[in-house]
C-alpha cells in the first residue's frame, strides 16, 4: 500500500512514523490507533508495518475478526503462528528453550512439541503469558520487532489479557506493540489495555472522521482498499471494505455506486454467516430507500458434549467429508483456526480422528429448531 494514498492522515502518519523509528533504542513501546469503523485504522496500520519492513524490522501482524471471536488467543495466533511454523525444529528449540511445551499450548503450529505439564491455557493462562513475553524477546534479539494486532474488538478474552500482560510488563528489548480497534465496540478492552502501559513509553491516536468537504477523496480512498484487498485474495475483508465504502459513497452523493457496494457486500457477508457486517450493510440500504428483508439468523443444531454453535458446525462439515482446507473456505476462517476448533472438539467428545467425530455427530445431533 502506498502512503500517499492515505487521505487526510499525514499527520496521523508521522505519529506512527515516529513510534517505528524508536525501535532503533532498543526498548519496547506501543501505539493504539483508536476510532470508528471505516475510519481508517487498518490502512494506517498497514502503512506503519510497510515503515517498519522497510526498516529491516520483523513485522507480525494478525486480526481479529468477527468469525473467530471465540478462538482463543486467536488475534495473537494469528500473528505469529505461521511464522513459528515455519522454523526449523532446531531453531524453535533455540528460540523457545524450556517454554517450547508450555508456548504448544498457545499455538498450533507447536503442537508437535506440546507437554502434559504445559496443560491448557486456561489453567497456566499467567505462565503462557510469561513465554510469549520471553518469547518476543528473543525474536527481539537480532532485529527489531513490530506485534500488529489490528480489529482487537473481536478478540477474544485470551487475547485481551495477554496483550494487556504485555504492555504492563513489556518485553525487554526492541518490540513496538501496534494495536487497533473501535472504542466504542471493545469497553473493556479500552479499559485493559489504558490502564496497562504505565511507564511503558507510547502513543495513542483516536481517529475523527475525514474533513466533510472531501467526500469524494473518501469515496475514493475506500474504494481503493475494495480493490487491494480484491488483488490480495482477502475476500472477507474486501467484503467488509464494501460496507465502508458504500457509506463513502453515500456521504458523496453517489447513491447507485453505494447501492451497488452494499448490496455485494451483504451477500457475501450473509453467506460468510458475518452477521453484525451484514447488518450494517443492510441498514445503510435501508437509509438509501431500498427494501431489506429481516434477516433470519440461521441456528445450528448442537451435537451433546457442551460444543459451541461453531464447533458444531465445523463437526458437521467433518462429518460430510470435508478437509480443513474446504471447511475454512466454506464458513471464510483460517485452516488454522479450524485446526483449534477441532483440537477443542476432540477433547469435549473424547474422540481422537476424524471418522470418530462424523460417528459422533452422527449420533448425537440434534434436529434443527423449527
Amino acid at each position: 500500500m502506498s502512503n500517499d494514498k492515505l487521505v487526510g492522515r499525514k499527520a496521523e502518519l508521522a505519529v506512527l512514523a515516529k513510534a517505528v523509528d524508536a525501535l532503533t533504542s532498543g526498548r519496547p513501546s506501543w501505539a493504539r490507533v483508536v476510532g470508528e469503523p471505516g475510519i481508517g485504522k487498518s490502512r494506517l496500520l498497514a502503512a506503519a508495518c510497510e515503515m517498519a519492513e522497510s526498516r529491516r524490522a520483523l513485522v507480525l501482524a494478525g486480526q481479529g475478526t468477527e468469525l473467530e471471536s471465540d478462538v482463543p488467543y486467536g488475534v495473537v495466533v494469528d500473528a505469529l503462528d505461521d511464522y513459528l511454523g515455519s522454523l526449523p525444529g532446531r531453531e524453535l528449540d533455540d528460540l523457545c528453550g524450556a517454554r517450547l511445551g508450555l508456548l504448544a499450548s498457545v499455538f498450533p503450529a507447536l503442537a508437535p512439541w506440546a507437554s502434559e505439564q504445559a496443560g491448557g491455557f486456561q489453567d497456566e493462562r499467567y505462565r503462557s503469558h510469561r513465554a510469549v513475553r520471553a518469547l518476543l524477546e528473543r525474536l527481539s534479539a537480532t532485529r527489531p520487532l513490530v506485534i500488529s494486532p489490528d480489529d482487537l474488538h473481536w478478540a477474544d478474552p485470551a487475547s485481551v489479557e495477554l496483550i494487556s500482560h504485555l504492555l504492563s510488563h513489556p518485553p525487554a528489548g526492541a518490540v513496538l506493540l501496534l494495536l487497533a480497534w473501535r472504542a466504542r465496540q471493545a469497553p473493556r478492552l479500552t479499559s485493559l489495555v489504558a490502564s496497562g502501559p504505565g511507564g511503558l513509553p507510547g502513543v495513542e491516536l483516536t481517529l475523527g472522521p475525514l474533513s466533510e468537504d472531501r467526500p469524494t477523496e473518501s469515496a475514493e480512498s475506500a474504494l481503493g482498499a475494495v480493490a487491494g484487498f480484491g488483488r490480495a485474495g482477502a475476500l472477507g475483508r474486501q467484503a467488509r471494505a464494501r460496507v465502508l465504502a458504500g457509506q463513502a459513497l453515500a456521504r458523496a452523493g453517489r447513491p447507485q455506486e453505494a447501492i451497488e457496494q452494499l448490496s455485494r457486500a451483504r451477500q457475501a457477508l450473509g453467506g460468510f454467516g458475518a452477521q453484525h457486517w451484514a447488518g450494517e450493510a443492510a441498514s445503510e440500504l435501508r437509509r438509501l430507500g431500498q427494501r431489506v428483508p429481516r434477516a433470519i439468523r440461521r441456528r445450528v443444531p448442537v451435537p451433546a458434549g457442551g460444543l459451541s454453535e461453531r464447533e458444531s458446525e465445523i463437526s458437521q462439515l467433518v462429518a460430510r467429508g470435508l478437509t480443513n482446507r474446504d471447511i475454512a473456505a466454506e464458513l471464510f476462517i483460517s485452516d488454522k483456526t479450524v485446526e483449534a476448533h477441532l483440537s477443542r472438539v476432540f477433547a469435549k467428545l473424547g474422540v481422537s480422528g476424524r471418522a470418530a467425530l462424523a460417528a459422533a455427530v452422527g449420533s448425537t445431533a440434534s434436529p434443527p429448531a423449527p
